[in-house]
């Protein structure tokens, strides 16, 4: 049974804004793709099919009854029909999503040259400089066999965090691909920026600087033979194991890939690994038997060099084929770039041995083929130039026509299934390539991690409303620390929406800052476990207060947060506007917030203050959500007519001393008012405690806040703090929920 969650992603904003292009026809077929469903499938199926003459020129003139599309040998009726230039992407009314390219750079680093991989890198670095359009996106993905396939940076436009993804493949060794980020974040981004930095857009080619570059080279060096210190050994079983976990490794990932939506284009850097292993002729010969090389059919390919037939691995080579087909079937086309052509660079001491051996380069380009022949993309061989490369790829994926038909009704027993597609044109004499099928979505107890990360990665950045999961969220500001600031992300949510259970409940959550120009800035990532005693007691009667804290350099940011259900896949998402304030010595308060007392609710942080993750910085141990020195629990929209255990927290610096008490010389002012600004009148308030004199600096107070015979609904409660000797004041707002 399908969930909710993943229902809701297979209906993608795409089809929707598609709507208005296409006409009633495909209007009334979307408005029926949009209505909730629970049965596995999808509800459109897209396939962008690239049509070019025999010149390699993409043609761009044809109509929809030139086209003719099958599923499983059903003809389809064509619903949309969308021809995409992406050369005038600037005068399209194309919605993004349907005309973003989805890059990802796959970094061999096993098969590779350590030439190779360095100048792959800084080809890389540029493309992302100069090449990548504000609208698409890229992924870094890399493979070692110590490691196989790992996401290295989740697919993003944001350019600070693909330059500092690029870098860290071997030479930052601090950067650790973080798990808690979704593949989002770099640790390396976490560090208050230094006084040269080095990842900026003012600087698109630092790691190409000539100095810069001896560094990398020695770095990656050395990391390469220290992954790969192991495959020094000239062993035949040690090498086809390392082929066995490489070609397993690539068909997991091509799997994963597939839920990934929308046009994947994998730019695909190695050497290649040698096809004798599979039993398989160098390109040349593995060119004049495509059809069997597309098929994964070896049996009559023979090792080059040697007339008789060998005997094939044919679990390699049918996993193999799996991998490109997978691939394929993602609508993802690979374009390999064959980096041993750079190895022979009078520049760089490092040479591949293996290049000298011209058979054993042609059975390792043979690898690199299939891929690129069966996905329809393309090999580049034998080149020193990887910047040219890349801008033909670039060229190559800028047109085509995307083609769209109901996915056929099938019984349960049907489904999770492979779906081939075979499209055909009208026109004689063009060449056409297309994604040849699908599989039916899997259920999301199936999804791999890298499936997870993915998902996550299409709702994050494309910021989908998700609800699945309701929840209600608030963000609380404090000062200035070591350059960062911290703020609080305050969630509630309520419990009656979770069935109840007899296994532990398991909520994921995320929260990300993103600036105005797209860039992700911090991250926040915990768990929320509830045994079963607490999900059918305090959880069902109330619901779950979670507070978390993220560290984002001071500036303008939209929260984005988001819950998954560990168990089935189902999704939550909002959005919060917040300002992190730059440090200062003049007259501060940090966010007020209410504080909750005894109450019916679960209550849990995002991390343990006295194990902080590597995440919270300079914050150590202090959790921001804490009062008199110990982590307590916020309350989000509270009623204040209902004389619930509550507290307002406020906490004050750099404030004026009375010269005779020598107390703090502070004023506070509440005001109520509601969503149009219409002020509603003033809240009863009392100091529960002692002010808690924190330091010289600051101070917290504990005030009892409460109103009656006020309208129900949303409003906010206005806090002013006046240092009284200065005169300086500060304001700050409270949403507040009436009943």
């Amino acid at each position: 049974m399908k969930s909710a969650g993943d229902c809701e992603l297979l209906r993608r904003g795409v089809l929707c804004a598609a709507t208005l292009l296409v006409g009633l026809r495909v209007a009334a077929v979307l408005a029926n793709a949009q209505q909730p469903k629970e049965e596995a499938g999808v509800s459109i199926v897209e396939v962008p099919v690239f049509v070019r003459d025999d010149a390699g020129k993409p043609v761009l003139d044809l109509k929809e009854e030139d086209f003719k599309i099958w599923e499983d040998g059903k003809a389809q009726k064509i619903e949309i029909f969308l021809p995409i230039d992406l050369g005038k992407r600037a005068e399209s009314a194309l919605p993004k999503p349907l005309i973003r390219r989805n890059f990802v750079f796959f970094f061999d680093v096993t098969f590779n040259s350590v030439a190779g991989l360095l100048r792959a890198k800084q080809a890389a670095y540029r493309f992302v400089d100069t090449k990548l359009d504000p609208e698409d996106r890229a992924a870094v993905f890399a493979f070692s066999s110590l490691k196989g396939v790992f996401l290295v940076a989740n697919f993003t436009s944001d350019k600070r965090l693909l330059h500092s993804a690029l870098d860290s493949l071997g030479v930052d060794r601090r950067f650790v691909v973080t798990f808690d980020a979704a593949g989002f974040y770099n640790q390396v981004l976490m560090q208050p920026p230094p006084s040269e930095p080095v990842l900026v857009e003012e600087q698109p080619t630092e790691s190409a600087r000539p100095e810069r570059r001896v560094e990398n080279m020695n770095a990656t060096s050395e990391w390469m033979r220290q992954l790969n210190e192991m495959g020094k050994r000239n062993d035949a079983e040690f090498y086809q194991n390392t082929v066995s976990m490489y070609l397993e490794g690539m068909r997991s990932f091509a799997r994963s890939i597939e839920f990934f939506p929308g046009r994947k284009y994998l730019i695909y850097f190695s050497n290649g690994f040698d096809t004798k292993v599979l039993g398989v002729m160098d390109l040349k010969t593995a060119s004049e038997h495509a059809e069997l090389a597309a098929s994964g059919d070896f049996e009559t390919m023979a090792t080059s060099g040697v007339n008789e037939e060998r005997e094939v691995r044919r679990d390699l080579s049918d996993v193999m084929h799996q991998a490109a087909r997978y691939l394929a079937s993602s609508d993802c086309k690979v374009f390999p770039i064959d980096t041993s052509g750079l190895a022979g660079d009078a520049n760089l001491d490092l040479i591949d041995e293996s290049s000298a051996d011209p058979q054993a380069v042609g059975r390792k380009q043979a690898s690199l083929f299939e891929f690129a022949d069966e996905t329809g993309g393309k090999l580049y061989k034998n080149t020193s130039d990887i910047d040219s490369a890349m801008t033909d790829i670039l060229e190559s994926t800028g047109s085509f026509y995307l083609l769209g038909y109901n996915v056929p009704v099938r019984p349960a027993s049907e489904q999770e299934r492979y779906h081939k597609i075979r499209v055909e044109i009208a026109r004689r004499g063009l060449n056409i390539s297309y994604r040849p099928g699908y599989h039916d979505p899997i259920p999301f107890s199936k999804f791999s991690q890298e499936d997870r990360q993915l998902q996550i990665a299409e709702v994050i950045t494309d910021n989908l409303a998700m609800e699945s999961i309701k929840i209600r969220a608030q963000s609380a500001v404090f000062p200035e620390e070591s350059g960062l600031v911290p703020v609080a992300v305050l969630l509630q949510i309520p419990g009656d929406q979770f069935e109840k259970a007899k296994r532990e409940l398991l909520l994921e959550v995320y929260a990300f800052a993103v600036s105005p120009k797209g860039t992700f800035d911090g991250y926040a990532h915990g768990f929320c476990r509830t045994p079963p005693s607490e999900a059918n007691g305090k959880l069902q009667k109330s619901g779950l207060r979670y507070s978390d804290v993220l560290l984002v350099p001071p500036g303008e940011y939209e929260l984005r947060i988001l819950v998954r259900n560990g168990l089935n896949g189902d999704i939550g998402t909002t959005t919060v506007k917040t300002a992190a304030r730059k440090a200062s010595t003049s007259f501060a308060m940090a966010t007020p917030f209410f504080a909750s007392g005894k109450s019916e609710w679960l209550n849990m942080l995002g991390y343990d203050p006295e194990k902080p993750p590597a995440r919270v910085g300079s914050l150590g141990g202090k959790h921001p959500i804490s009062y008199r020195g110990k982590p307590c629990t916020a309350e989000i929209y509270p009623n204040i007519q209902d004389r619930g255990d509550r507290g307002l927290l406020i906490r004050l610096y750099n404030f004026s001393f009375d010269s005779g008490t020598k107390e703090p010389d502070i004023g506070l002012r509440w005001e109520i008012f509601d969503q149009g600004g219409r002020y509603l009148g003033q809240p009863q308030f009392k100091l529960l405690e002692k002010p808690n004199r924190i330091s010289d600096s600051q101070i917290e107070y504990m005030f009892d806040i409460r109103a009656e015979k006020l309208p129900a609904g949303l409003c906010w409660l206005k806090v002013t703090a006046t240092d009284k000797m200065k005169g300086g004041a500060i304001s700050d707002w409270v949403p507040l929920e009436l009943r």
